[in-house]
């Protein structure tokens, strides 16, 4: 993800500075009209200064569509990963769970000491089996809760759990929120040929055109266990039958 923080201050501190520099030689100009430097000179000059704060804006604002756009773009990506991810988890589990008997009744059966030897192995093995358990049931779960159809019902919202709608329509609504912006930049620029200057507080708005708010949804977390999915869904059927 962009630092949008880090990159709104230094650009922040730019335009600041570009808007201050046109301020003065404006000032400068109508204090004194016969001053060395033409006035078209100084007109030309204050005009590329403001402009230069409208490409900035724009710039940073195609930066924020880009990313949105990669994001929105790579959502189902994400969902086939994670689908793969969760049948890894359930074909190791299920390769794990018949590996030992299998191993057990073929090895055990030549020697005593094999026989009290995988027994003995079991023990860990039925720990470990009971881990890998709870660990591929919390990865089924998460990825059934992921994958709600609706972006906040269930046990979605009632978990705070990221679904991969929720994030399509998160990245979506970012993508029309920064073309809406771009089209009051075009505004303000449209002003800019009209007036050929600014006044400190259209620097201001357009600054704030730049700075999109946080880059994530509401919601942040995608894993849930399956023990939480079981309780949500418990207490929903009480409250039903309520």
């Amino acid at each position: 993800m962009i630092d949008y923080d880090e990159m709104n201050e230094v650009l922040g501190r730019e335009e600041q500075e570009l808007a201050k520099e046109a301020e003065r030689k404006t000032d400068a100009w109508q204090s004194n009209p016969y001053a060395d430097t033409p006035e078209p000179e100084n007109e030309s000059s204050g005009y590329d200064i403001y402009y230069s704060i409208i490409e900035s804006v724009r710039d940073k604002l195609n930066v924020s569509l880009e990313c949105a756009r990669r994001n929105y773009d790579g959502i189902d990506k994400m969902r086939d990963n994670a689908k793969n991810d969760m049948l890894g988890m359930v074909f190791g589990f299920l390769f794990h769970l018949a590996g030992y008997p299998i191993v057990f009744v073929l090895l055990s059966g030549y020697h005593l000491l094999a026989l009290v030897a995988f027994s003995a192995l079991g023990f860990f093995w039925a720990v470990y089996t009971f881990r890998f358990a709870k660990k591929t049931g919390d990865e089924i779960a998460s990825y059934i809760t992921r994958c709600e159809k609706e972006p906040v019902s269930g046990a979605a919202k009632a978990l705070r759990i990221l679904t991969f709608e929720r994030e399509r329509d998160f990245y979506l609504g970012r993508i029309r929120e920064v073309k809406e912006r771009m089209k009051k930049v075009d505004l303000y620029e449209n002003r800019l040929k009209r007036n050929g200057v600014f006044e400190e507080r259209h620097c201001e708005e357009l600054r704030a055109l730049a700075r999109m708010p946080k880059d994530t949804p509401e919601y942040s977390n995608t894993k849930v266990t399956m023990a939480e999915c079981l309780r949500y869904h418990f207490a929903k059927q009480e409250n039903t039958e309520a």
